[in-house]
């Protein structure tokens, strides 16, 4: 038979670094004052089906979508009948399980929880079965018709699951296995081996001894060497630092290891155990006990002991600065294009960055129109105005070829459209509409008597022969094929803004009177 035995990690270092700016996430605590109903929080998961992150609390439970709070109650939901929450878990196969200090356990399924299993009377089979809910369903169902002698609670134990039907426990600084069929668990390390934590990347499962040394737990008899941990690219040491502890429970992608205000995410890349820096802002009110780094939303939300919940939201906006401007002017713009690191050129010339930077490569020289377009070719496609401001000329500049063209399209307007079909380029301005790629051809002359405010603010391909034309004359359908034009809505003395393409749908924003689909 074989044995899980503990490995020292070979080939793996950690490495931390410091990489991004202070203060790049703002900051948003709840708790009683703001919402949450208590500030002792019992667990925290976020559901990746439902956007929706779920908050244990000791009076209720607490459903978080981004932006405010709904909390469940024994007033308001059926399935909770004791608002002091115990904890809250989430099995190998990502569901959201809460218990209650009753012994009372809720599934939590899609935005709402649903009673999954109830007791009429407290008792110890009961509770010793309740950590079978952070395995499966089945586990569960199984340790409630074969209890374990050896109680095991939650959250005071620890689990790293090896799949729905086996876990490793870590429960009172020991390390367990359990197979879910019999009603003992069995011993994995010799008494004087002493752990404080438990966690997994991808599918391996690691140990924090108490010397702070990071083990492996594999099938493989062969205890590796032990290696140093590099921190910064200079500190080498055998433990994590001094003051950090990982904190990682069953779902979470990635432990995360915190040392005072800073927090990193654990991977491993070809072999070697890596520390990411994700913030070095993290609050110091209150004992982080539970973290969730959704990362595809670049937000952590932290769980405190007794200071609630803190959710932390990655900046999106940068302060940029106008590079040599004279103060007087014009810095309001109505179009930019972004350039190599980080640049903004705006459609009155000028450079917008960060810091000031070296000489770089215009795409378009002086002053540019307020319509701007990309093509598939590395194209981008704008207007430019003579000095007298008398002639009008659209161009194109290919960024792979670094070739500026000028095309003589009739235009007296201060916008066009230009869009793809069929590998085909069109434009549209209050002139005309021609094919202007492969080769150029006219398609339809607008009447002189038309043009008025019938320059194309916004277009948008509906298909492969139809485009939706945006102006102030309202909005029309250009079908390329048949070579017609539809008018599908017109608003007098009000123009159509913008179009955006959402599956079957056209949203439309006017000028003043409001929005249509």
């Amino acid at each position: 038979m074989k044995k899980i035995l503990l490995a020292f990690i070979s080939l793996l270092a950690i490495q931390i670094g410091f990489g991004q700016t202070e203060n790049e996430y703002t900051i948003q605590w709840y708790n009683t004052e703001n919402g949450l109903p208590s500030n002792g929080i019992k667990g925290l998961q976020w559901d990746p089906n439902t956007h929706f992150v779920g908050i244990a609390t000791e009076a209720g439970i607490v459903r978080y979508n981004g932006v405010d709070l709904l909390t469940f109650t024994q007033k308001n939901t059926p399935a909770v009948t004791s608002e002091r929450i115990n904890f809250m878990v989430k099995n190998q196969k990502g569901e959201i399980f809460v218990a209650d200090y009753n012994g009372n356990s809720i599934k939590i399924k899609g935005a709402s929880p649903h009673i999954f299993h109830t007791v009429k009377t407290k008792s110890e089979e009961n509770d010793h079965a309740l950590y079978g809910l952070q395995v499966s369903e089945s586990f569960f169902k199984n340790q409630l018709k074969n209890p374990i002698k050896e109680p095991i609670y939650l959250p005071f134990a620890q689990l790293a699951n090896i799949d729905t039907l086996n876990t490793i426990i870590l429960h009172q600084n020991q390390l367990w296995i359990d197979k879910g069929t019999a009603s003992k668990i069995n011993p994995l390390t010799p008494t004087e081996e002493k752990f404080e934590t438990i966690f997994k990347i991808d599918n391996e499962i690691f140990a924090v001894t108490k010397n702070r040394e990071i083990v492996q737990i594999t099938l493989d008899q062969k205890v590796g060497s032990q290696q140093n941990f590099e921190i910064d690219n200079r500190v080498k040491t055998k433990q994590i630092p001094k003051g950090s502890y990982i904190l990682w429970e069953t779902g979470n992608k990635y432990p995360i290891l915190i040392n005072g205000e800073k927090a990193w995410k654990l991977t491993k890349l070809k072999g070697q155990m890596q520390a990411s820096l994700i913030v070095n802002n993290l609050p110091r009110e209150g004992f982080i006990k539970h973290i969730q780094y959704i990362e595809e939303f670049g937000m952590i939300v932290i769980g405190t002991d007794s200071k609630g919940i803190a959710v932390l939201k990655r900046k999106k906006i940068t302060p940029i600065k106008l590079l040599n401007n004279p103060s007087q002017q014009r810095t309001a713009y109505y179009n930019q294009l972004e350039l190599e690191n980080e640049i903004i050129l705006t459609n009155q010339g000028h450079l917008l960055s960060k810091s000031s930077t070296k000489k770089i490569t215009r795409p378009i020289d002086g002053i540019f129109g307020t319509s701007l377009y990309q093509t598939s070719d590395s194209s981008i496609w704008f207007q430019q105005f003579s000095k007298n401001k008398e002639v009008t000329t659209i161009s194109s500049y290919n960024y792979k070829t670094k070739n500026k063209k000028e095309y003589p399209v009739p235009i007296t307007g201060n916008n066009f459209g230009v869009w793809e079909s069929n590998k085909n380029v069109y434009i549209a301005t209050d002139c005309t509409i021609e094919e202007i790629l492969p080769e150029r051809k006219t398609l339809l002359t607008i009447p002189r008597a038309n043009r008025t405010k019938a320059d194309p603010i916004s277009v948008v391909k509906i298909n492969n022969e139809t485009v939706a034309i945006a102006s102030c004359n309202g909005l029309t359908f250009y079908n390329t094929k048949l070579n017609t034009t539809d008018t599908i809505l017109k608003l007098p003395n009000n123009c159509v803004r913008s179009l955006l393409k959402y599956k079957d749908y056209l949203l439309i924003g006017t000028y003043g009177e409001g929005p249509y689909v």
